[in-house]
């Protein structure tokens, strides 16, 4: 079973902010619903955690951020791992770099997304991505995608903002016919229009055993998407 944390407020006046400032070891089997939090000069944000140097493992947030820099629906900046995760945001920071639906900068020796997904809006000045602002070459992501809206002005990426990790399987929503303002490029990943969203034949190489199921009941713009298991299992 998962634990649920709801109608919280993330205010510290120090940079590195989230339910915990840093995770250093591991956070599995939790829901964070109507996190609010940044003032708009925040470092290191996320609704989970500032930083990440763990894992998280079968987490989902929802919530509204504003911060400055390395602002991460979940994590503001992962050296860490992130699996079976999910992000259900709006990160309202116009002026911010390094900004993702999922994580805001991923960097270090390995950092990993894998199974993984975010939705909502997402708005920065640079190196501004639906999953993820940034990534260094050491980062990877596979089988994760993203859904939303995203805006900045350099670096602006549908799945990643900028960097020049690894990224397989993995996509993001582009449709022209349902919003001609979406981000067409990435620096990695691969667009999906809505229909393609909806056929579980679009993610071939996913695991729609035991980590991933098609959903036909999730919210707009995209109603069928996969989801993950222990989303609908609970």
């Amino acid at each position: 079973n998962h634990h649920e944390i709801s109608d919280f407020t993330i205010n510290l006046a120090n940079d590195v902010s989230g339910l915990f400032s840093e995770v250093d070891g591991t956070v599995r089997n939790v829901r964070l619903r109507d996190v609010d939090g940044g003032d708009g000069d925040d470092d290191e944000l996320g609704i989970l955690a500032g930083r990440n140097h763990g894992l998280i493992e079968n987490v989902s947030v929802h919530g509204t951020l504003s911060g400055a820099e390395e602002i991460g629906g979940m994590v503001g900046h992962n050296t860490g791992e992130i699996r079976s995760s999910s992000a259900h945001v709006e990160l309202l920071t116009d002026d911010a770099e390094y900004v993702g639906g999922l994580v805001g900068l991923a960097e270090g020796n390995s950092p990993l997304v894998i199974d993984s997904y975010a939705t909502g809006v997402v708005e920065g000045s640079d190196h501004v991505g639906g999953l993820i602002g940034s990534m260094n070459a050491n980062a990877t992501v596979e089988s994760s995608y993203s859904i939303g809206l995203v805006s900045g002005e350099d670096n602006i990426g549908g799945l990643i903002g900028s960097g020049n990790g690894t990224v397989t399987d993995s996509y993001w929503w582009f449709d022209e016919q349902e919003n001609d303002s979406q981000v067409d490029v990435s620096a990695g990943g691969e667009p999906l229009d809505t229909t393609q969203f909806g056929s579980q034949s679009s993610f071939e190489e996913w695991d729609f055993t035991e980590t991933w199921k098609m959903s036909p009941a999730q919210s707009a713009p995209v109603e069928t998407r996969p989801i993950l298991h222990w989303e609908i299992a609970e």
